[in-house]
């Protein structure tokens, strides 16, 4: 059994001291772990598949350098390939999922400078109907708003929408950010 595997069905998510000296000694052979997890499941939506992401992030913090990037790039990707379709079929806890994530831990974004390729999958979040402002999905639309308010290009898409939306759900928030 593979030890990412072993990780995500062990609740407890620790490790024997064995097992944490081979993925020290052999990262490589844990990063396929990780790339092969990420490609079999490029297509899962469900709830349990998102918190097992949560869960072996939360598991392999900053403090296991390669593997920890490994996992970022992986999730990076997944989220990008996946979100559009996540929006299509309306999987508002899944979107609120991922959203979170990078609100929290800024870390999963490859690319501290250019996240220009986010910005563009997750701006139609936006213009999504909301039942009220504490849905999943207004609240992931908050969060999208907080993570791009700093960046030059997010700062366009969030005036692009004031411009194009007629129902303004977000401006005050928007309005607050670009203060």
């Amino acid at each position: 059994m593979s030890i990412l595997i072993k990780i995500i069905e062990n609740k407890t998510l620790s490790l024997t001291d064995k097992e944490k000296k081979y993925i020290e000694k052999y990262p490589e052979k844990f990063i396929e772990e990780i790339n092969l997890y990420f490609q079999d499941l490029s297509t899962n939506y469900s709830d349990e598949f998102l918190f097992n992401i949560v869960n072996v992030y939360h598991f392999f913090s900053d403090d296991y350098g390669v593997i920890s990037e490994c996992f970022h790039r992986n999730f990076y990707s997944y989220y990008i390939d996946n979100i559009s379709k996540m929006i299509s079929c309306r999987y508002d806890f899944g979107i609120y999922t991922l959203i979170d994530l990078f609100y929290c831990y800024p870390a999963f974004f490859p690319y501290k400078n250019n996240n220009e390729e986010f910005i563009i999958k997750t701006y139609p979040i936006l213009f999504l109907d909301i039942d009220n402002m504490s849905s999943y999905i207004a609240i992931a639309s908050i969060r999208f708003i907080g993570i791009i308010a700093n960046d030059i290009k997010g700062k366009f898409y969030l005036e692009r929408y004031l411009n194009e939306t007629k129902d303004n759900n977000y401006e005050e928030y928007i309005l607050e950010e670009l203060e």
